[in-house]
């Protein structure tokens, strides 16, 4: 079962560049990185990090790497890639779960929502964390007609709580997906 995870980088970073990037975010990224860890016990999760320093990358490329060997984007730039991102994996995915903080779920998301919803996989189970405010602008409907949702309303600066964590955990190990 695939599953994939985005989120963006934080400014809490550790002292060490030889680190994979799962390793090298701190702060506001660290409720992010047990969901990728225990998805590890029960499926094949990637996780993707976005960030204006080199676009988005697998959390197991090399901090190095990744901040040196790239250039900085604009804030539309970041948006394309994670937009396009996004709707090749939804494709392609079991599970999908999306860790972005307003701005970016506001930009790079809810701009092409139908589209992401048309390519969303029939019967995959998606994990949207956004305030309150843009999850009232979109039509969840279609997209729990055709997946099985799980919504946690962001308040703050966590990107998904444990509860959220547990319950996308219970869901997967209690879904057939083919």
């Amino acid at each position: 079962m695939k599953a994939v995870i985005f989120t963006e980088d934080s400014s809490t970073t550790s002292d060490s560049h030889d680190t994979d990037l799962l390793e090298y975010y701190k702060g506001s990224f660290l409720s992010a990185k047990p969901v990728y860890v225990e998805l590890s016990d029960i499926c094949d999760p990637n996780m993707y990090v976005a960030s204006n320093k080199f676009g988005i990358a697998n959390v197991e490329t090399k901090a190095r790497q990744a901040l040196y060997e790239s250039s900085q984007l604009s804030h539309e730039e970041l948006v394309d890639i994670i937009n396009e991102r996004v709707l090749i994996e939804a494709a392609d995915s079991e599970v999908i779960v999306l860790l972005f903080s307003s701005i970016i779920f506001e930009s790079a998301i809810m701009p092409d929502w139908d589209k992401i919803v048309n390519q969303a996989k029939e019967g995959s189970v998606w994990c949207i964390c956004a305030p309150q405010s843009l999850l009232s602008e979109l039509d969840l409907s279609k997209l729990e007609q055709k997946c099985q949702l799980i919504i946690y309303e962001r308040v703050g600066v966590s990107r998904i709580t444990n509860s959220t964590r547990d319950e996308l955990i219970d869901t997967i190990k209690n879904t057939s997906i083919d």
